[in-house]
């Protein structure tokens, strides 16, 4: 009988194990899924911020040009100037908002390949935990010992036996 439950302990350790390993590389799998996820929405808001950016600088550009015409300013000289300075920065506003995007999306596509790399860790270490508690409880029962609390507990301890 109690090789019986020896055993079936034993299994249910691998399958404790195994079923540790699985979830920890689940979880992994979740977390850089998300990390994609997250990757692809900051690129494409970035994109998207960028062509935002964009109009709003074409619409203020537009707007300086007409009232510098109603005011009967020639574009030439220090208008021209002001313009091409504002649209200088203008572009350099927009071109940050996706170099802002596309950094945020590298970031988190490293989060994503971290993710897989730990997860791959713990389902190792949680195989190698369990081939240690499965050795340790063989080790016990080649020894005649019991698994208890986590320690090895001698049979002559057990009845009170001294050694």
């Amino acid at each position: 009988m109690g090789e019986v439950l020896a055993a079936a302990t034993a299994g249910f350790n691998v399958g404790g194990t195994i079923l540790r390993a699985k979830g920890a590389e689940q979880t992994a799998d979740a977390i850089s899924d998300a990390a994609r996820f997250n990757a692809e929405l900051a690129r494409r808001e970035g994109f998207s911020e960028e062509a935002r950016r964009r109009r709003i600088g074409r619409r203020a550009l537009s707007s300086q040009r007409v009232a510098f015409a109603k005011a009967g300013v020639q574009l030439e000289g220090s208008p021209i100037e002001f313009l091409a300075n504002a649209a200088s920065e203008f572009e350099r506003d927009a071109v940050n908002a996706r170099v802002s995007g596309l950094n945020t999306a590298a970031l988190d596509e490293a989060r994503a390949d971290n993710a897989q790399i730990i997860g791959r860790q713990r389902a190792r270490a949680e195989f190698l935990a369990g081939a240690a508690d499965v050795g340790t409880f063989g080790l016990s029962l080649i020894r005649g010992a019991d698994v208890g609390e986590g320690r090895l507990v001698s049979s002559t301890r057990r009845r009170g036996v001294a050694p």
